[in-house]
């Protein structure tokens, strides 16, 4: 459905090339910094937390990774951190690990 007459007018998506809705504009598939939302029926991709370079849910704690150039760059527990917490190490690719 539409609010005017340009492909940027949209209320919901329903082609399958182009099945979620990013601002008023269908697209064909989410960004990896975005997660995919319910939203009064419509499939929405929704930007991940500003901590997370990708998501699968909205907030701090929906991280899949980080950016590693930030200040919160160490992944730890699905959250984006400063610096690992004492009880854990940088292991590889910039991830909290456990002590042994």
């Amino acid at each position: 459905t539409c609010s005017g007459p340009l492909s940027t007018d949209c209320l919901s998506c329903s082609s399958a090339d182009a099945a979620f809705l990013r601002g008023s504009t269908c697209v064909g598939e989410c960004l990896d910094s975005e997660y995919v939302s319910q939203l009064g029926g419509s499939t929405v991709c929704e930007p991940c937390h500003e901590s997370c370079l990708e998501c699968s849910g909205p907030g701090s704690t929906a991280c899949l990774s980080c950016d590693g150039n930030g200040t919160l760059s160490f992944f730890d527990d699905s959250s984006c951190v400063s610096a690992c917490p004492a009880n854990k190490f940088e292991g590889e690719n910039r991830t909290c690990a456990s002590c042994d």
